[in-house]
Order: C-alpha cells, then structure tokens, then sequence
C-alpha cells in the first residue's frame, strides 16, 4: 500500500506544479503534457475498473473525482 500512497502524493505534486504553471504562463505550452497525462490517467482508470469490477469502480471514481485531472 506504501506504494500507491507514493505514486498519489508524485502525481498530486505534479498536478499541483502543471496547475501553477499553467496559471502563471497560460496553458498554450503546457495544454498538450495536460492532455497526454489526462488519457493515461484515464487509460489506467479504465484498467483498474475493469479489474476491480463494481466494487473497484466506486473506489476509481471517487479517486477521479478528488484527485480529477490535471
């Protein structure tokens, strides 16, 4: 488990950074990192639910939910 809650805490950081960014110089160079990142999450979002099935799936969604896109 000490694994996931690693990988959440990077890509909250670096949502986080991308956001600031994005805020302070315009999201014209950082619109196609956004997009490309916002399909693997999604990809692998698509992955976990097919995996963890109806019960997983409430889990991704809250995740997507809080954790959203970039």
């Amino acid at each position: 488990m000490a694994y996931f809650h690693n990988n959440k805490e990077a890509y909250f950081a670096i949502r986080e950074r991308i956001n600031a960014l994005v805020l302070v110089e315009g999201e014209a160079d950082y619109g196609n990192f956004i997009r490309t990142l916002n399909a693997v999450v999604a990809k692998y979002t698509a992955i976990l639910n097919s995996r963890l099935g109806k019960r997983g799936k409430k889990e991704t969604e809250n995740t997507q939910n809080n954790g959203g896109s970039v």
